[in-house]
């Protein structure tokens, strides 16, 4: 019996197909990873922004209770004063905006008209963006006439 000299084309198709499982194997490995690394990254930024959203819930929820402690006193609110926060009174309502981070804060609105037993009514707790959102990200691609 002779032997073909193109042994290298006679592989099989079975190693073939093991060839090509690997290669998928690879690919789907590579692809989780990164969809893994992705997921992780945002779970960090989500956990970062609900630690800053319930540090600034937690600081108004003091600035209600000493506003609260004032009212049950008979003092007017004129005389709150905190360094950090401004508190805004017209007529019976009552704001103040704690910074949750660079872009939001946590807005609380008060109103400061006695209700049964209560010495105020929270009309907005709310998160809003505090700088303006600019949605101009224009790109130059083609430079025309130059």
């Amino acid at each position: 019996m002779s032997k073909n000299k193109n042994s290298f084309f006679n592989i099989g198709a079975s190693s073939l197909l093991v060839i090509f499982f690997v290669l998928c194997l690879t690919v789907f490995a590579a692809l989780s990873l990164s969809s893994a690394k992705n997921d992780y990254t945002l779970a960090e930024e989500m956990a970062g922004r609900t630690t800053d959203y319930y540090a600034a819930s937690n600081e108004a929820e003091e600035i209600v209770a000493e506003i609260d402690a004032l009212l049950s006193l008979g003092e007017p609110l004129d005389s709150y004063h905190r360094n950090d926060i401004e508190l805004e009174i017209d007529g019976n309502i009552a704001t103040f905006l704690i910074p949750v981070n660079d872009d939001q804060g946590l807005y609380v609105a008060l109103d400061m008209t006695p209700k049964g037993s209560h010495y105020y009514e929270i009309n907005e707790w709310k998160v809003i963006a505090t700088t303006k959102w600019s949605g101009d990200d224009t790109m130059n691609l083609i430079q025309v006439g130059e």
